[in-house]
């Protein structure tokens, strides 16, 4: 997702930039264009600036004079810019002024937004970034009282073809339920991109689902981690320089994760005791149990469906471990990928 910065004064110039973007195909972000009604827009906009992958900012007159929100923005994504791999483009400065960048932009190029031919230099180079080379296609109809809303990614790129073909064939099997299904049942699903680099992505899918006659609906995910110097998939096995030390240590703090999850809404021994059974067997260590993850934000993230680690009603569950406290169990390949060496065994 694109992160679109601007300042106030600038809402008909950023706008014009936000509907050429949406027209090439990109999943662009701009407050006043997608923060809904009644949502608190402070923290929506830092939620969204967290997510994205890449930062677009705006530099005018106005943003680099004015003191406010915007240059909260700058220091934000320049704090998230540190995180980056050299050879990757996350902050992109487009100036739609002719005005000198801030200083502590300077040792970032800069490309101008100011001539409409420049907007689709502003378009070439998003599609050299995997981060940002996606379109969001989507399937949505209403068959025999059924509806279907799915929405997914198509990367652009040769080397994405495998993974697209993947992607493809997950989404007509999620479509294929509707087949089971009477009439006023439904099939939603949603996807994010959490880890984009030009070396490593992760894409994360939210099937929801309910037929009718059934108690309650139901809902799963479905990963899908990408090698793109490769351009293959690869499972969690493979992160790991030993497969043995790697599913004690990923299984272990899971298991600790949960528990202390289930351990803020429950005080019943008899009840704790129950979980703690869902946790050894969901948690534990089997690699099948963790075959639903993916990166983001520095860190490793699993992600267990409902009945997997607890009833219904405790739902599914995530937990996140940092890639530093799995420093000395990446193999190098991954340790590479993912940008920092001294992860490595």
């Amino acid at each position: 997702m694109i992160f679109l910065s601007y300042a106030s004064d600038d809402f008909e110039r950023a706008s014009k930039v936000y509907d050429h973007l949406e027209r090439d195909g990109f999943h662009v972000w701009m407050d006043k264009k997608s923060i809904k009604p009644g949502q608190e827009w402070e923290p929506v906009i830092w939620q969204a600036a967290m997510d994205a992958d890449i930062f677009c900012l705006l530099l005018s007159e106005a943003s680099i004079t004015k003191r406010g929100f915007v240059r909260k923005e700058i220091r934000f994504a320049l704090e998230k810019w540190k995180e980056t791999l050299p050879e990757d483009s996350y902050l992109i400065p487009c100036r739609i002024d002719r005005v000198e960048p801030p200083f502590e932009l300077r040792h970032l190029q800069y490309i101008d937004l100011i001539d409409d031919k420049d907007y689709d230099t502003l378009s070439g180079v998003l599609r050299q970034c995997p981060a940002a080379n996606y379109e969001v296609r989507r399937l949505k109809s209403n068959e025999n009282g059924i509806d279907i809303d799915i929405e997914y990614p198509h990367f652009g790129g040769q080397k994405f073809s495998s993974l697209n073909a993947e992607i493809v064939d997950f989404i007509k099997k999620v479509e294929a339920e509707k087949n089971e299904f009477d009439d006023g049942s439904f099939i939603a699903c949603e996807f994010s991109v959490s880890f984009a680099t030009s070396k490593l992505v992760s894409v994360f899918f939210l099937v929801d689902w309910y037929s009718v006659g059934a108690v309650h609906p139901k809902q799963f995910f479905k990963t899908f981690n990408f090698d793109c110097d490769r351009g293959e998939s690869f499972e969690l096995i493979d992160v790991f320089a030993n497969s043995e030390k790697g599913i004690a240590v990923v299984s272990a703090a899971c298991k600790f994760d949960l528990s202390k999850q289930y351990s803020l809404y429950t005080s019943d021994s008899e009840r704790i005791d129950e979980i703690n059974d869902w946790i050894g067997n969901g948690a534990g260590p089997t690699w099948n149990n963790f075959r639903n993850f993916v990166f983001k934000n520095h860190a490793l993230e699993i992600l267990f469906t409902e009945y997997q680690t607890g009833s219904y009603a405790e739902g599914p569950r995530t937990v996140s471990i940092g890639l530093s406290s799995l420093r000395g169990h990446l193999n190098d390949r991954f340790a590479k990928l993912l940008g920092d060496k001294s992860w490595k065994a």
